[in-house]
């Protein structure tokens, strides 16, 4: 009769401390790139709407003659 296979872990390997910490800080880095990232990107599409506000009155200005 064969012997029954002993269970294999299948949870990952515990984290210690430092590796935690060291995650945590890593994500922290990449969540205030992702708010500077944010921050540069509003003032280009806010100046995107506004050059598409402007053609659209001017469409309708135009096109109302």
């Amino acid at each position: 009769m064969p012997q029954p296979t002993p269970p294999t872990d299948t949870r990952p390997a515990r984290r210690t401390r430092a590796e935690l910490i060291t995650l945590i800080t890593e994500a922290q880095a990449e969540a205030e790139e992702a708010k500077d990232r944010r921050k540069s990107i509003t003032p280009i599409l806010s100046a995107i709407a506004a050059m598409c506000m402007v053609a659209l009155l001017l469409g309708f200005y135009l096109g109302g003659k």
